[in-house]
């Protein structure tokens, strides 16, 4: 009955700080350390993983209808304004692979320096 008791709590605590700009996961690791809850035991490490996954499932159920119609007017955008290269996806991957790119080098460079 105990950890019934402690899974509602947790999940409470879940619930209530993964959509506040809070670290939910630091929550629960105050939580399970207050409670005095083993984190090396097995099923307590899989309890945390699957609540959290729980929460990020969610999301995707929550916004189905717009990631649908994120999906469906693809590169275009909703009011058709919209080119490959001016939708905010495309410019987000363009910076990432442009940043990806550059930092890989440099990391390289600096891994080959200290060798």
């Amino acid at each position: 009955m105990y950890e019934y008791l402690l899974s509602v709590f947790l999940g409470i605590v879940e619930g209530l700080t993964e959509f506040l700009p809070v670290s939910s996961t630091a929550h629960l690791r105050i939580c399970e350390a207050l409670l005095h809850i083993d984190l090396h035991d097995g099923f307590w490490k899989m309890y945390t993983i699957v609540i959290q996954l729980g929460a990020i499932l969610a999301l995707p159920v929550y916004f189905w209808h717009r990631i649908v119609q994120f999906v469906r007017t693809f590169p275009r955008g909703e009011r058709g304004d919209r080119t490959i290269l001016t939708h905010p996806l495309s410019l987000t991957l363009i910076a990432f692979v442009v940043t990806a790119m550059t930092t890989n080098a440099n990391i390289h460079a600096a891994i080959v320096r200290f060798e």
